[in-house]
C-alpha cells in the first residue's frame, strides 16, 4: 500500500513537470535588446525588438519607400559618416528598397510608432552595403560593429533580417 501511495505523487509530479516544460518550450519569446557603444566621444544606444524576419514584407516593400526596422538609434553627439553628418538625437533605423536586391540603410529623425508614416524629408541615407551571403536570421537583429572590407576603419550599423544583410556607415 505504501508503494502505491508514493508512486501516485511521483507520477503526478512527473506528468505536471513534463507539461510545464512543454508549455515553456512551446512559447516563442521575443526580446527587447539594447547595444551601447562609445564611438569616439559619442555614446550610441541602439535599441530593438527581435521580431520575426518577414520575407513577404521585404518582397512587397515599395521601391523608394522607408521601411522601419523595429530599431532606434540614440546619439549623444554628432557623428561624421563620410560627407554626411548624423546629428545628436533619436532616430528610427530603417531601409529603403532601391530595387529587387538593392537596399540602402537609412535613419529617420525621431522615433516612429508602429503605424506612423515616415516623412521622407526627415530620412538620411547612409553609405550602405547589401548582401544575401550571410545566412538566414530568423529574427531580425541589429548591431554596431567595426567595418571590414570597403568599410574598414569605419563604424557600421548592421541589420540582418531573413536572408538579407545590410550595413550602413555611421562614422
Amino acid at each position: 500500500m505504501k508503494r502505491k501511495l508514493l508512486l501516485v505523487p511521483v507520477t503526478l509530479a512527473a506528468v505536471v513537470g513534463f507539461f510545464a516544460i512543454q508549455s515553456v518550450s512551446a512559447r516563442h519569446p521575443h526580446f527587447n535588446k539594447t547595444v551601447n557603444v562609445k564611438i569616439g566621444e559619442v555614446d550610441a544606444k541602439l535599441s530593438y525588438f527581435t521580431a520575426p524576419a518577414n520575407e513577404e514584407h521585404v518582397k512587397n516593400a515599395a521601391v523608394g519607400a522607408f521601411s522601419a526596422g523595429f530599431a532606434t538609434l540614440s546619439l549623444s553627439g554628432d557623428l561624421k559618416a563620410g560627407e554626411t553628418t548624423i546629428k545628436a538625437g533619436d532616430y528610427t533605423v530603417g531601409a529603403i528598397k532601391q530595387g529587387e536586391n538593392q537596399w540602402t540603410m537609412a535613419l529617420h529623425q525621431g522615433k516612429l510608432g508602429f503605424s506612423d508614416k515616415p516623412d521622407m524629408a526627415k530620412v538620411s541615407k547612409l553609405g550602405s552595403n547589401y548582401s544575401k551571403d550571410h545566412g538566414t536570421a530568423h529574427h531580425i537583429y541589429f548591431d554596431i560593429m567595426p567595418g571590414h572590407g570597403d568599410t574598414e576603419g569605419k563604424t557600421v550599423l548592421i541589420w540582418h533580417f531573413g536572408g538579407h544583410y545590410l550595413t550602413g556607415i555611421i562614422s
